[in-house]
């Protein structure tokens, strides 16, 4: 996955965390269409909440370390392994999402 391209789905993460309701935690839950129509706007919509799920879900998977560096960075988390290089474990911890996600066939 090119650099530019995790960057989006980070940015997509961050977005979707960030529409997370008051009170609920941080996880979005997914709907169901009603309907049988749909316009291709709540179908991007749809794609890109899958896509922030699949982010989410890996970032769960890295070590905690790596994790906190990536939410420090994008979500503005404060940072709680003050030993540890957060450049380093930011790099670590991206180069294994991506990883991650072209295995989960997120693109």
């Amino acid at each position: 996955m090119s650099p530019e391209r995790l960057d989006w789905h980070l940015w997509n993460w961050m977005e979707w965390m960030h529409r997370a309701p008051a009170g609920m935690g941080y996880k979005v839950s997914a709907l169901m269409a009603v309907s049988g129509s749909r316009d291709f706007d709540d179908m991007v919509d749809d794609c890109d909440q899958r896509c922030a799920e699949a982010v989410d879900a890996a970032i769960s998977d890295l070590a905690h370390a790596e994790q906190a560096a990536i939410r420090h960075r994008w979500l503005g988390e404060s940072w709680r392994f003050p030993r540890d290089n957060e450049t380093i474990l930011l790099k670590r911890g991206t180069d294994k999402l991506g990883e991650a996600l072209d295995a989960r066939g997120i693109y």
